[in-house]
């Protein structure tokens, strides 16, 4: 066949396909083209976020042109070229379009979303800016024009970690960017409430309070950095983050709320300084984990159920300065086998030391002047008790006792007579020593 009387369209056709046609004389060869699909593809970093530039790259399979679109707007192209990079700084989520041209009708195109709008996620941490709550919270406070952007500096205006900012976020797994929020003096109520995935979190200097349930229920909470700027511990701040292991309160805070650390079952470590008044209701009940214990001497009141069902905890300290034990307070405690109650207290509530079943030995300092009722119930391994009170402590709300068994009191030289006319006192064995 001569080249004359070929069609256009069927050579271009046979150039598509790959078709051979032989050469002969007076003939014309049109020769093989190896073609493959062509491919394109659009690289873009993991970690872009708004208002910081990034490279887009687009890669070709062979040399062409390529060209970009940007939320359907055309932003530029490259002739015989197998890649092409654009530096880009996002405004909001947005869709970069590519398309490639080898020539000869050979083409390809692909478009890839990125979505800067979600929760945060796991690697990139800097996007707690763009929780829409938080978003929301920074549109009502003027802070940004609407809420779905705001940059860095917008947000590091912030004086508080508003209600309910971040509660029930599972995505947020850490929060190192919250130290950049300068401004910030307070975390809010239920600020992180349920935030499970959290695992880590840095609190800014500037933090003075911490509300209540600020993390409640952030299970999967392992280490958490409280600065010195902290003063209050809100209730139920840390309720039920059973992650946690250990915790360093800062010297700055003077008291621990109602529930702080309860169910932190996990917990085997936390360091209480000395600038602590008051271990309110509940602190640490149902600390499981927690081994031992100091309080130290600049703690006044040991409140209600503070260390109950703590059945891990063998060792306590009780600072000289704790002037009453609240009910409860270490009610359930199955791992503690004694106990030294300091000259400072002066009130030992009802139950205080119920069901704490390993107890043995119990020293009761001279200023204790009143016992509520069943201080020692079902602590069935209690056989001895110090008392070193010269006037028997006052057991008029009841038995303090109620063990069932045999007990023997140690009481100072000169006053058995005084404990052996006194109701419940006298249902057990006076002997008077010189106590150390």
């Amino acid at each position: 066949m001569k080249i004359s009387s070929l069609n256009r369209a069927i050579i271009n056709s046979m150039l598509s396909t790959g078709t051979v046609i032989e050469c002969k004389e007076g003939y014309m060869l049109v020769p093989q083209r190896s073609l493959s699909e062509p491919s394109i593809t659009i690289s873009i970093p993991s970690d872009i976020a708004v208002g910081e530039p990034a490279i887009i790259t687009i890669t070709a399979s062979d040399p062409g042109t390529i060209i970009m679109y940007i939320n359907q707007e055309y932003v530029g192209s490259s002739e015989d070229s197998a890649t092409y990079t654009y530096e880009y700084t996002p405004e909001d989520s947005f869709t970069v379009e590519a398309f490639y041209n080898g020539g000869n009708g050979i083409s390809a195109h692909t478009s890839s979303e990125v979505d800067l709008s979600y929760a945060v996620q796991s690697l990139y941490p800097q996007r707690a800016k763009y929780n829409p709550v938080f978003q929301e919270y920074l549109y009502d406070q003027g802070i940004a024009s609407n809420p779905g952007y705001t940059t860095m500096e917008e947000a590091s205006t912030l004086e508080t970690i508003t209600i309910d900012a971040f509660q029930g976020n599972t995505s947020l797994t850490h929060m190192d960017e919250l130290r950049h929020f300068t401004n910030v003096t307070s975390i809010e109520d239920r600020a992180f409430e349920g935030c499970t995935g959290l695992t880590s979190i840095t609190i800014p200097n500037s933090v003075t309070s911490i509300g209540t349930g600020a993390f409640y229920g952030c299970t999967g909470l392992t280490s958490i950095t409280i600065p010195n700027s902290v003063t209050s511990i809100g209730d139920d701040a840390f309720y039920g983050c059973t992650g946690l292991t250990n915790v360093t309160i800062p010297n700055s805070v003077t008291s621990i709320e109602d529930r702080a650390f309860s169910a932190c079952t996990g917990l085997t470590s936390v360091t209480i300084p000395n600038s602590v008044t008051s271990i309110e209701d509940r602190a640490f009940s149902a600390c499981t984990g927690l081994t031992s214990v100091t309080i130290p001497n600049s703690v006044t009141i040991i409140g209600t159920r503070a260390f109950e069902d703590c059945t891990g905890l063998t060792s306590v300290t009780i600072g000289n300065s704790v002037t009453s034990i609240g009910d409860d307070a270490f009610y359930g405690c199955t791992g503690l086998t004694s106990v030294t109650i300091p000259n400072s207290v002066t009130i030992i509530g009802t139950r205080a030391f119920g069901f704490c079943s390993g107890l043995t030995s119990i020293t009761i300092g001279n200023g204790v002047a009143g016992m509520g009722e069943s201080v020692f119930l079902g602590c069935v391994e209690l056989s001895s008790i110090y008392s070193y009170p010269s006037v028997p402590p006052n057991t008029s709300e009841g038995d303090p006792f109620t063990v069932g068994q045999d007990i023997t009191i140690y009481v100072p030289i000169g006053s058995g007579t005084d404990y052996r006319n006194v109701m419940y006192w006298s249902n057990y064995n006076i002997v008077e020593t010189d106590l150390p």
